[in-house]
């Protein structure tokens, strides 16, 4: 089931309001995915040991990678482990992701990430049309001047992923705008 959700990005906020700017797109994109990281739970074999960096991968979209490296100069280490930004390459270690944003890939290589990463511990998220239906565990979506994002419980579950209730507690019907 796919559920579309709303994630506070900022105080008290459930949806947050971004004018059709790629700048302001991508920077409130780069919050969300260090929220995410807030809002979800991995499995103790992810991380290396207990002061293993977070890992925030990004692939396809180097822009990105900039926003999130000022989203985490302002973000507090998640359970003790320290953020960092890695850009990624397809053929590159992106099983060491906790997080791997994907950028604008053709269909053919996402299958092939997507396929890779199956049953990894690997939070997968990106803008593109039907990421989620695809088997991303989540797809940002902006609609009507707001950023939201839909959510693949059976990608998470694959994934080990356990998701937080007040995260859940935001989810809205699909056919819900």
């Amino acid at each position: 089931m796919v559920c579309l959700l709303a994630l506070a990005v900022g105080a008290g906020s459930l949806v947050r309001p971004v004018k059709a700017q790629s700048a302001a797109i991508n920077e409130v994109r780069a919050a969300f995915l260090v929220n995410f990281a807030k809002f979800v739970e991995w499995p103790p074999d992810a991380f290396l040991s207990d002061t293993s960096p977070f890992v925030i991968g990004v692939l396809g979209d180097d822009t990105i990678a900039y926003f999130l490296r000022r989203e985490i100069n302002r973000s507090k280490p998640i359970n003790g482990h320290e953020l960092t930004v890695r850009i990624m390459k397809p053929d590159g270690p992106i099983r060491s992701c906790h997080v791997l944003y994907v950028g604008d890939l053709d269909a053919k290589l996402t299958d092939r990430i997507l396929e890779t990463l199956k049953n990894s511990p690997v939070f997968t998220v990106s803008a593109m049309d039907r990421f989620a239906i695809a088997g991303g565990v989540a797809q940002l979506i902006f609609e009507n001047d707001q950023m939201r994002f839909a959510i693949n419980l059976p990608a998470a579950h694959r994934a080990r992923l356990l998701l937080s209730s007040k995260l859940m507690t935001l989810a809205k019907s699909p056919t819900q705008p």
